[in-house]
């Protein structure tokens, strides 16, 4: 049973009303131990020959990558080299000493896709592992309790009094920091970054 959460994907158009999504929600991983454990238990391999079989095959799988190909193992799909480079006006500039491995592409075979599409059965999570979805107006709450007793929030704190995901702490609180009447304000270098409530407009006690 594949566990799901709904997430939403705030609307980039003003008036537009925010829409919802499906993702897998997070779950407990397994280990290489584990795999092994599983292998060993469904054929006639032992623990330590998965070892060596799983080692020898990335150790041939970087060989082969380095050398510009691309990878296919059997009922499981491709791998390939993924590069980036500067985005440059002059071809000449693009060259050997500009360019950058940023990943190693999957692409699954079909079979699997159709046979994991075919099998697949969804259940919605019972723990949301997302961030909160709170209004403007509950944000502003929390952060005018924090002010009480607080001068500024570091966006760390502002994610933990939320409940938000990183990504979301940061769009929330730039929000809050931008606009014709800003509640915060920036304070101290990005990397060390604080922020302060605008004109006193919380009641900070402090």
């Amino acid at each position: 049973m594949i566990q799901y959460d709904v997430y939403k994907t705030p609307s980039k158009v003003e008036g537009k009303s925010d829409l919802y999504h499906a993702r897998v929600a997070k779950c407990e991983g397994v280990s290489f131990k584990e795999l092994k454990r599983l292998v060993e238990e469904h054929s006639t391999a032992s623990a330590p020959d998965v070892t060596l079989v799983v080692e020898a095959l990335i150790k041939e799988l970087k060989t082969s990558l380095l050398d510009g190909r691309s990878v296919e193992i059997g009922g499981l799909g491709t791998f390939s080299l993924s590069v980036t480079s500067p985005i440059c006006e002059n071809k000449r500039l693009v060259n050997a000493a500009r360019i950058k491995v940023n990943g190693i592409n999957f692409k699954p075979r079909k079979e699997l896709l159709d046979e994991i599409q075919q099998y697949a059965h969804f259940e919605k999570t019972k723990n949301s592992f997302h961030s909160n979805d709170y209004s403007d107006v509950e944000i502003l709450g929390l952060l005018r309790g924090h002010f009480l007793n607080n001068k500024y929030i570091t966006r760390r704190e502002f994610q933990h009094l939320c409940g938000f995901t990183r990504s979301t702490a940061i769009r929330r609180i730039n929000v809050l920091c931008n606009g014709d009447h800003p509640h915060l304000k920036r304070e101290g270098p990005k990397g060390g970054a604080i922020y302060v409530p605008v004109n006193a407009l919380f009641g900070s006690k402090i």
